[in-house]
């Protein structure tokens, strides 16, 4: 692992993601440190006992199509784009 980067990014959140994405395209090195096994911040689900429990959310919507733009282009065939 390279010892030097330009940012350090604490969280494999959305935001910290999102982050890392512009920053890569900007040719800024990144590392992301988060300290659980998996990305996606709150946006989880976790089973306990046989039982499946949502922590945070699993839908995103904005208004701002910049934003929903960025999340499409990242998140490729996985986005599901389902407007109301």
């Amino acid at each position: 692992m390279n010892s030097e980067y330009d940012v350090v990014i604490i969280g494999a959140g959305p935001a910290g993601l999102s982050a890392a994405y512009e920053l890569t395209k900007s040719n800024k090195s990144a590392v992301v440190l988060e300290r659980s096994s998996s990305v996606g911040g709150l946006a989880k689900t976790i089973e306990s006992n046989g039982y499946y429990y949502d922590i945070g959310p699993h839908r995103f919507y904005t208004k701002n199509e910049e934003i929903r733009d960025l999340f499409i282009n990242i998140l490729g065939e996985d986005a599901i784009n389902d407007p109301l």
